[in-house]
């Protein structure tokens, strides 16, 4: 309420606000740490008298659900739905003319109306529009240049005396950063993070602390400087050994002679890894190994049937025997790439115990991808990875 008083007296330099008893203005108001409850229904019912429609952008909606009688939410969609009515009601009888106003929540919540209560959701439109986060890694890059490069209008730059100067720095601005987003170690660091999560908040996040260490000796972002944000945020990728790149490229102790000895993961971990997607894909976050052997066995029994070769070889899945499925899964687990989800117990016989895979999908796809085994490359298509 308060910035909605402060951007009020700003952009009609008028006081809309009835002062309080202390003789305190409009622009007093706008600043005081509590607004009183009384200029609530006032102060919204000046949007409507505005010489233009009025936006209301509310951010973080389901917070304000939370408030006590969610009064705020009703006095502006009651107003809305005032305002709406009266333009049909009274559009030809010569009254004074009423500007329209608009509400718009925004939330993260998918369930943010059943917060609202009966008096609140009777007065709201029922007009919802879901975004997505970027699909491709292309679009996210996209959003990433978006968000760092600088789009002055034309009026902020009259507004500045050095109109030249500024025109300058925003060409020389945006040249960099187009080289920094075609930087190879750039992109690397925005695919684990593509990866992990395509939240744009997240990215702004990461984004942030590069921009803020920039100075005058060092005024270009730099791949580094997003790698150690990454670090310190998100933290470097745990198994970025599967991709056959030791950790040391993060500045993080290196990793044992027992894991170096594994940059080639082998065939039947790679099919288990391949396995957890299919699981996955079947609304399972978790599995066992019998889950994981029944996958592969039937991958194996699908692709065996196919009467198709090349160069004199079956393009059919190799089978594996169980014992040396199951070593290469007690691999995995050694490695903690599966980790269990929960305590050990007598009572669950050992093929049973529940694990969860907690490597990334990009990880397992590059770790595919680096094998060159094509019958493994085809099953994991199958499971939906382009």
């Amino acid at each position: 309420m308060r910035e909605m008083a402060r951007q009020l007296v700003k952009q009609t330099g008028s006081s809309y606000i009835l002062p309080t008893d202390d003789g305190a203005d409009a622009e007093g108001l706008a600043s005081a740490d509590t607004i009183p409850t009384t200029h609530l229904p006032a102060l919204i019912a000046t949007l409507t008298t505005l010489s233009r429609p009025t936006v209301v952008i509310l951010e973080s909606f389901d917070l304000f659900a939370t408030h006590a009688r969610q009064a705020l939410l009703y006095c502006l969609l009651d107003t809305a739905q005032a305002c709406h009515a009266h333009s049909d009601s009274q559009a030809n009888e010569g009254t004074s003319k009423r500007c329209g106003i608009a509400v718009v929540g925004v939330s993260t919540r998918m369930d943010t109306l059943n917060l609202l209560e009966k008096r609140v959701k009777s007065r709201f439109s029922g007009r919802l529009i879901r975004v997505s986060p970027p699909s491709s890694f292309e679009e996210y890059v996209g959003v990433a240049k978006t968000i760092l490069q600088a789009s002055l209008t034309s009026e902020e730059i009259l507004e500045v005396d050095e109109e030249e100067e500024l025109e300058e720095w925003s060409s020389s601005w945006n040249q960099s950063i187009a080289t920094f987003l075609s930087n190879k170690e750039t992109n690397r660091v925005l695919k684990d993070l593509f990866s992990l999560r395509q939240d744009i908040r997240t990215l702004c996040q990461v984004l942030l602390e590069p921009v803020m260490s920039l100075s005058p000796n060092s005024p270009a972002l730099t791949a580094a400087s997003l790698r150690q944000s990454f670090d310190a945020q998100i933290g470097p990728p745990p198994f970025a050994y599967l991709r056959g790149e030791p950790r040391m490229r993060h500045a993080k102790p290196t990793i044992s002679a027992d894991l170096l000895a594994l940059l080639d993961l082998s065939y039947p971990c790679l099919s288990l890894l391949i396995a957890t997607f299919h699981i996955a894909n079947t609304g399972h976050d978790t599995f066992n190994f019998e889950m994981l052997w029944n996958n592969f066995s039937r991958q194996v029994e699908r692709t065996g049937s196919m009467p198709v070769m090349v160069n004199g070889a079956s393009v059919g899945m190799i089978k594996v025997p169980r014992e040396v499925m199951t070593g290469a899964f007690e691999n995995l687990v050694a490695l903690k790439v599966f980790q269990p989800i929960g305590p050990a117990s007598s009572n669950i016989s050992k093929p049973f115990v529940k694990y969860r895979c907690a490597a990334q999908r990009g990880d397992i796809v590059e770790a595919v991808e680096k094998s060159g085994n094509l019958k493994l490359k085809s099953w994991l298509k199958r499971g939906g990875v382009e």
